[in-house]
């Protein structure tokens, strides 16, 4: 058996003496990465056929970490466009339970359309297929379940209403003059000049 296994190899007495390379120990740990995120799948398939029954019903814990446990495992491995996305499913799942609308039917869907996507990648994985960036089921990840946005409050439009300042109107009034009293004029006295003629003279002609 041995002399078989050396004429299949180069002519090289060294070669049996090589160290398998690192990549070698890949395999093992992709098998590892398989059956778990086997398992993760199928969480994120459990729970959104919940929340699917009841959109009101509030996020998993264990639905959120499913997405974060298969995002880790994905870049641990080097899946970067697998990693990606259950990244921005398990963002979108954390921000859905503080939202403003939770039981969104765009949300929801988007989340739908996230877990088909993951299973879809990591079916291909089987056939040699290298997951591709899902770039727009990504931004429509980022786009759902925000928070409210909060009401302005508009203030009244200034000089609707005049306001009285204490305080101020009484120095006003302290610095206001008082009125000047006029004298009532006696017609019959002497401010009359000379050349006119007095009011009792007037009536007596």
């Amino acid at each position: 058996m041995r002399s078989i296994l050396l004429r299949s190899t180069p002519e090289n007495e060294q070669i049996s003496n090589v160290s398998a390379p690192a990549v070698a120990e890949s395999p093992t740990l992709y098998d590892i990465f398989r059956e778990e995120a086997r398992g993760h799948l199928q969480t994120l398939v459990d729970s959104y056929a919940v929340i699917d029954a009841n959109p009101s019903a509030p996020t998993t814990f264990e639905m959120t970490r499913a997405a974060h446990t298969l995002g880790g495992i994905a870049g641990t491995v080097g899946l970067m466009p697998l990693n990606r996305l259950a990244v921005a499913l398990e963002h979108a799942l954390l921000r859905r339970d503080g939202s403003a609308h939770p039981e969104s039917i765009e949300g929801l869907e988007t989340v739908r359309q996230a877990i088909i996507t993951l299973e879809e990648m990591f079916a291909g994985l089987a056939l040699q297929r290298t997951p591709e960036e899902q770039t727009q089921l990504i931004a429509a990840l980022e786009d759902v379940f925000h928070a409210a946005l909060p009401v302005e409050q508009t203030s009244p439009q200034a000089g609707a209403e005049i306001v009285a300042l204490h305080g101020a109107a009484v120095e006003v009034a302290e610095l206001a003059p008082e009125p000047t009293q006029v004298a009532p004029v006696n017609l019959t006295n002497s401010y009359y000049p000379s050349f006119l003629k007095k009011p009792s003279t007037l009536l007596a002609t």
